[in-house]
């Protein structure tokens, strides 16, 4: 019964990209999250972790495209010139990363207060992560029509599945490729992420020792953001590799996707297959077989692995 909330309308029980990997790396993981509700709170960490640096990132860079890109219809429009200008100021960007340390990772109510001890050598990575991310976005023109955008839908995959679903989009913006708009579904990544595989089932081997679950959520949030949103522009996936930028992309068989839709058909049978899965009574949540899932898995105490 509890299940069975995941798939009914109005019932605020969401499945999202994450539980659908945390399902394929273990599905007995999946059910102490997802159908016991159990609630392990993550260690403390002495230094900052992936999680808050994507969002400080994200946030820096969206704040300097508030500040000093041009508002139109769409959204806010920036180019090359608009990046060579904010990256010749350099005073200002690490004003801005100051503040939203102090402000998302220290918590302080006074966001000028300045760093001191690890936060200055923090603040300095995060300057060259930022002027980094910033010379990749002179590649192109773009308009972005929307950040941290938070969706939900309930979906009616076919006549026979149906789940409710939520995303968190990084960003979403539009482009122009000899002539032809894009719409881009951004996703900001801190780690090791892959951003290239050989085949779309990769996306769902359940035995890789490196899965690629941030290409199977972005693929998610392209068909998500279609059935919402009906654009006649195509959608293009990327991952944007915050710690190797040059990594970034969407490859599948050494070819970069431009449209998702050239996959999509391969992807859903998969998806279809996954979610189907979990709502088959019939199939028990097995431990994974695949130990290196266990090894940060918060649960290892209750399976005993």
């Amino acid at each position: 019964q509890i299940l069975n909330r995941y798939r009914t309308d109005g019932s605020n029980q969401y499945l999202s990209a994450s539980a659908i990997n945390h399902y394929i790396n273990c599905p007995l993981a999946f059910y102490f999250e997802k159908i016991e509700k159990l609630h392990i709170p993550d260690e403390m960490m002495e230094f900052m972790d992936p999680s808050t640096l994507g969002t400080i990132v994200h946030t820096v860079l969206q704040k300097i495209y508030q500040l000093h890109g041009k508002k139109n219809k769409n959204g806010i429009y920036v180019d090359e010139n608009i990046i060579n200008k904010i990256l010749a100021d350099e005073l200002s960007i690490k004003s801005l990363i100051h503040s939203v340390i102090n402000q998302i990772y220290l918590h302080k109510p006074d966001c000028n207060t300045p760093l001191t001890g690890e936060t200055v050598i923090i603040g300095t990575a995060i300057f060259l992560l930022i002027k980094k991310l910033l010379s990749f976005d002179k590649e192109y023109r773009f308009t972005i029509l929307q950040t941290e955008l938070e969706e939900k839908l309930y979906w009616q995959i076919d006549d026979k599945l149906c789940v409710n679903i939520k995303q968190f989009i990084d960003r979403v913006d539009l482009i122009d490729i000899n002539g032809k708009p894009y719409i881009r579904i951004i996703d900001y990544k801190t780690g090791k992420d892959r951003t290239s595989v050989s085949s779309v089932g990769m996306m769902f081997n359940a035995k890789s020792q490196n899965r690629a679950k941030a290409m199977l959520q972005l693929m998610l949030y392209c068909n998500i953001y279609k059935v919402l949103h009906h654009p006649t522009e195509t959608i293009k996936p990327i991952i944007y590799s915050i710690r190797k930028i040059s990594d970034s992309g969407f490859r599948v068989n050494k070819q970069e996707i431009t449209d998702y839709e050239d996959i999509n058909d391969e992807y859903m049978q998969s998806l279809k297959n996954v979610i189907s899965e979990i709502f088959d009574s019939s199939v028990p949540f097995t431990q994974t077989q695949n130990e290196k899932n266990c090894q940060y898995c918060k649960f290892i105490d209750f399976c005993r692995k």
